[in-house]
């Protein structure tokens, strides 16, 4: 996936909602690689962050139970 904004000092936080930068409205002539618009059809999904990244929801199913 494209960075579209990301770097190692300001990542994507999986954690809490979407950046706002997801939400822009973009085209051909303001993205013109395609690269921002990419990511935002992938962060932009309704079960984000899950669509993302599957193994959140098997983190976040088992948050507060004790495991051995």
């Amino acid at each position: 996936m494209g960075g579209a904004g990301a770097s190692e000092t300001r990542p994507i936080n999986l954690d809490k909602p979407a950046p706002d930068r997801i939400f822009q409205k973009l085209d051909c002539l303001t993205d013109t690689d395609k690269n921002k618009i990419y990511t935002q059809r992938i962060l932009a999904h309704p079960l984000y962050p899950y669509s993302v990244r599957p193994d959140l929801r098997l983190r976040d199913a088992n948050k507060g139970k004790y495991k051995k």
